[in-house]
């Protein structure tokens, strides 16, 4: 084993998703040394492509319909690693984070940091070439059924990208797809250093202070990272782990996830919305707490999504993937869950969570029927946790600056979350760690 490598720096940042990679770049344009640890890789090596995609995973084995990590009760957990975080993986729909809403927990964000960041991830509305006929005949049907459908609007420059992709989730081989990733290289070229493959081992904390982190690359290479700031941007999960870790025990206490399921119904001899683009069109249904979105996924993760429910009721059905007629619901659920000292997540779903999970599911089921399908064939796969977070949240764990008990430690990811947004989080997360960038490097 090699001799411990002593890094000293103006911050460092355990977690490359994208308020990491940001608050790098932020920094390395300000001039300041800025270190960004991240336990998967650095690059675009196979981006686009299946395996790619599987590589970035982190899959657990074992016999289930989706072999990543789980919840003791069962619910899958699909987590990205690399430089870019979920945003590599993620579909590109983009929210605009509400300004009420972050008012409400002592967080004002500029209207000037959002328009940032709609502009420089890419949003724009889906344009009528890149909905396809399937995803079309789903609006119909729901507009007639009076729930107001429209075109999403998503982190992608769609000068770049092709009509009837149905690939976001597998990354973007074109760059037409935003990622966190961009950050991160305009903070490398701006003298940022990235330890990828490197996994955070613990925090530097002395006299209720953190001076920075210690990490442990995979071929055993050891680091010890100083700086006056540290930030944690590892997820829901890592974050809260390394705050626990810290000496920060509400850390993890709390779970939420975004609970996501999908809706099939099929059509007699029709293509369905096969080989369509990901997410084009739904409406965000905020009374009830749930997101409608029109999706099917690339074939060969459809075949694990429907191998939980759809094969044992029907096994035929595996192979009708062009007459599939798909939708999905993402609820935002409370908080009822933990991460367990050993790593474990425990999740229930509330009364309230199961209730907005069987009204997105009747909807969904009615806009088949509406659209086409056959009553008979249509089923719900399992539900799957799409955005963990909620672990150490504004006002329990963290102060509205972001920054935990421990001094000169902060959290910029889905952890900081005061309740789960069910809808995806990634330019709510890039916009917070503007805000943090301000306020670190005003103080710094």
């Amino acid at each position: 084993m090699g001799r411990k490598k002593y890094i000293e720096a103006d911050i460092v940042i355990a977690g490359g998703g994208p308020g990491g990679c940001e608050i790098a770049r932020r920094f390395s344009l300000a001039g300041k040394r800025a270190v960004l640890i991240e336990k998967g890789g650095y690059g675009t090596r196979m981006l686009g492509t299946l395996i790619g995609a599987a590589s970035r995973l982190e899959v657990r084995p074992k016999i289930s319909s989706m072999p990543v990590l789980s919840t003791i009760e069962g619910a899958a957990i699909p987590l990205c690693s690399g430089v870019g975080g979920g945003t590599l993986l993620y579909c590109g729909s983009a929210f605009l984070p509400e300004r009420e809403f972050w008012l409400q927990q002592g967080i004002d964000l500029p209207r000037s940091i959002i328009d940032e960041g709609v502009r420089e991830t890419r949003v724009s509305e889906t344009p009528d070439e890149f909905i396809g006929a399937g995803s079309k005949r789903l609006q119909r049907a729901a507009l007639e059924l009076g729930f107001p459908w429209e075109p999403l609007k998503r982190h992608i420059d769609f000068n770049r990208c092709v009509p009837g992709c149905d690939r976001c989730t597998y990354g973007c081989s074109r760059g037409a797809k935003w990622t966190g990733l961009e950050y991160a290289e305009e903070a490398v070229r701006h003298g940022a250093r990235i330890l990828d493959r490197c996994r955070v081992e613990g925090l530097l904390v002395e006299g209720g202070r953190c001076g920075g982190a210690v990490a442990r690359d995979m071929f055993g290479g050891r680091y010890e990272v100083r700086a006056p700031l540290t930030v944690c941007s590892a997820g829901g999960i890592g974050t809260a782990l390394l705050l626990r870790g810290a000496g920060i025990e509400g850390a993890g206490t709390t779970f939420a996830g975004d609970p996501t399921g999908f809706t099939f119904g099929f059509l007699a001899g029709e293509r369905g919305n096969s080989h369509e683009h990901n997410m084009p069109m739904g409406y965000k249904d905020r009374d009830n707490g749930v997101l409608f979105s029109s999706m099917l996924a690339p074939q060969v993760a459809w075949i694990f999504q429907v191998l939980g429910g759809l094969f044992r009721r029907s096994p035929g059905r595996i192979f009708s993937y062009r007459t599939a007629l798909g939708l999905f619901v993402k609820v935002s659920d409370q908080d009822r869950g933990s991460i367990l000292k050993n790593g474990a997540i425990t999740k229930t779903f509330t009364d309230r969570d199961r209730e907005r999970i069987r009204y997105g599911q009747s909807i969904n089921e009615k806009i088949l029927i509406r659209a086409g399908c056959d009553p008979d064939s249509i089923c719900h796969t399992e539900l799957t946790l799409g955005h963990p977070g909620q672990t150490a949240p504004l006002g329990r764990v963290l102060k509205s600056t972001l920054e935990t008990e421990i001094q000169s430690l902060y959290c910029c990811d889905t952890s900081v979350m005061p309740e789960a947004p069910g809808m995806p989080p990634a330019l709510s997360v890039v916009v917070l760690a503007k805000y943090l960038s301000g306020i670190l490097l005003d103080n710094s």
